[in-house]
């Protein structure tokens, strides 16, 4: 029992089965490419769509803040406006004809004489000055009060004006103080 075996051979048997007749031939058939027309045109609507978007909000980012900063500059402009009557105030408080006139409302006048003290060379030892006021010039309109018409000084010795030239109110100053 011992059967040979036989290596299948390269070309088909002669009695392979009926002939079916001859085979057509046979060709590659490609497949047809789609158009990508309409694949490029949905993505340029979606890109144009999202740039507009994207612009609408940073517009409303934009106007939003542009409305802050007209906030803030109407806040400005408002303290701006009240830092000046303040100022016109304290301007009003601090002139000198205002200050003598509160002084004499409440009955203070002024010194014949000031007595100034200045630290002496020892421990404990001062230096008394005295000076004479003299009460300030009346001014006439065009005369400065620090200058007379002629032009000289009506200041006397030890005395400086405040406020600087045109002042009419003058302070006593200590030999050699401030």
């Amino acid at each position: 029992m011992t059967a040979a075996l036989v290596a299948p051979s390269a070309s088909p048997p002669d009695d392979a089965g009926p002939d079916h007749g001859a085979r057509p031939g046979l060709r590659v058939v490609e497949v047809p490419r789609r158009s990508r027309t309409g694949l490029y045109a949905a993505s340029i609507v979606l890109v144009l769509f999202c740039s507009l978007f994207l612009n609408a909000g940073f517009h409303t980012v934009l106007v939003s803040g542009q409305q802050r900063l007209d906030t803030l500059h109407g806040q400005v402009v408002a303290q701006e406006k009240a830092n000046e009557r303040l100022r016109l105030l304290v301007a009003g408080l601090e002139s000198p004809a205002r200050i003598v006139e509160e002084a004499k409302r409440n009955d203070m006048v002024l010194p014949a004489e000031v007595r100034w003290l200045s630290p002496g060379p020892g421990p404990g030892s001062a230096i008394a000055s005295t000076s004479k006021l003299v009460p300030p010039p009346t001014t006439s309109p065009g005369v400065d009060a620090t200058n007379g018409a002629d032009g000289s000084s009506e200041l006397a010795a030890g005395q400086t004006p405040i406020g600087g030239p045109g002042a009419s109110t003058t302070v006593p100053v200590a030999p050699g103080g401030r």
